[in-house]
């Protein structure tokens, strides 16, 4: 059955096996794509700690604001 599958391949030699250093600039691409997630993901805790912040001092100040209103 292998034979059968193997007769409907293209021909092809030994120029056409991947070797290891065949994928060692792959392996440096992905390494700098694991790099820049990770920094993008710090820097976007940061964003979303600061609109969190942000967002808690202004429910705060409304809270206070319709205090204050309703004072009057």
């Amino acid at each position: 059955m292998a034979t059968i599958l193997m007769e409907h391949l293209p021909p092809s030699g030994w120029s056409d096996v991947a070797r290891k250093q065949d994928f060692e600039p792959i392996n440096y691409r992905i390494g700098n794509i694991e790099k820049d997630l990770i920094r993008i993901n710090g820097t976007l805790k940061v964003i979303i700690g600061g609109v969190l912040t942000v967002s808690a001092a202004i429910i705060v100040l409304l809270i206070q604001l319709n205090q204050n209103i309703s004072s009057l």
